[in-house]
């Protein structure tokens, strides 16, 4: 439900982590402007929708290894003009967009 954020706009960190989590719905973010630090890692994500990120601006830290992700999307990271570390290991990639 992408309404159950609707009372943590403060929220900073976020941890799914270890959660077995297959796919993430695109807009499960929207809310969460002031998240600066988000971990998904170790979980079974296979693929990320292109916009989960965009209202993200004030990220800083995203953490994505040890799923199975095989691709990411164009411009997935383009509006994480904040990022500074981004963690993509043990995941199946064989390309990254040309920005990282």
């Amino acid at each position: 439900d992408e309404r159950m954020y609707d009372s943590l706009g403060n929220l900073m960190e976020l941890s799914f982590q270890i959660n077995q989590l297959q796919a993430l719905p695109a807009g499960v973010f929207d809310r969460l402007v002031n998240l600066k630090n988000l971990r998904l890692d170790n979980n079974q994500l296979q693929a990320i929708p292109p916009t989960l990120f965009d209202r993200l601006t004030q990220l800083t830290h995203l953490d994505l290894d040890r799923n199975q992700l095989k691709s990411l999307p164009p411009g997935i990271f383009d509006k994480l003009e904040k990022l500074t570390r981004l963690e993509l290991y043990n995941n199946q990639l064989t390309t990254v967009p040309a920005r990282v």
